[in-house]
């Protein structure tokens, strides 16, 4: 009996193994075990991040100094077993749920625990889902605004060289003028040379 609560028999407890040590889960574990997650609350950071990992790891640590209960974990059994029981308070709130007009028992402190747990990690998920949102709309802003930009770059090329495409095509113009007046002085004198030979001639 530890705390006024009955152990349960070591077959139906989960037991965590480190090494060559096992460990059967009590509700005294699971109270020291609840109480130093919330304490650390490794969900403020990345899931599947080194960050979260190192979290883990420090609670583990730290409830395997402790003298009473004795702990034999590491980060993976305690991340585990806090899952385990995250699955058997939504499983009794499920059940109370269905049950109608019965007042449901007062939480015991283990209960108050693991669902401040289920608070921490839907908040952080929530926040977390809100941010890469923001930082994916913003990456879309800044693609936007640079397509944007090279658009505008493209409008300015095509605008400069149909400019210069005009003002080649005025060149052109003038030196065939140029080169047609020059045409029309020289059939002139020849024909104007023509004319005084046929004069010569008459005479």
């Amino acid at each position: 009996m530890m705390n006024g609560q009955h152990a349960d028999p070591p077959s139906s407890i989960p037991k965590s193994k480190t090494g060559n040590n096992v460990m059967y889960w009590t509700s005294e574990h699971d109270v020291l075990l609840c109480r130093e997650v919330v304490s650390e609350n490794p969900f403020k950071t990345r899931k599947g991040s080194s960050q979260r990992s190192e979290i883990w790891d420090r609670i583990a640590n730290t409830l395997n100094t402790c003298s009473k209960p004795v702990f034999a974990v590491d980060k993976r059994s305690v991340r585990d077993h806090v899952g385990i029981l995250i699955n058997r308070i939504k499983k009794k709130l499920r059940a109370e749920e269905r049950s109608s007009g019965i007042a449901p028992p007062e939480p015991t402190e283990l209960e108050n625990l693991v669902e401040e747990i289920m608070a921490l990690e839907e908040t952080a998920d929530a926040e977390m889902k809100e941010d890469d949102e923001s930082v994916k709309g913003k990456a879309e802003k800044e693609k936007a605004k640079a397509t944007d930009m090279r658009l505008k770059a493209l409008e300015k090329v095509s605008e400069t060289m149909k400019r210069h495409s005009g003002e080649n095509d005025q060149e052109k113009v003038k030196k065939r003028e140029r080169r047609s007046g020059s045409e029309t002085m020289l059939f002139l004198s020849k024909k104007a040379e023509k004319d005084q030979g046929l004069k010569l001639e008459g005479l």
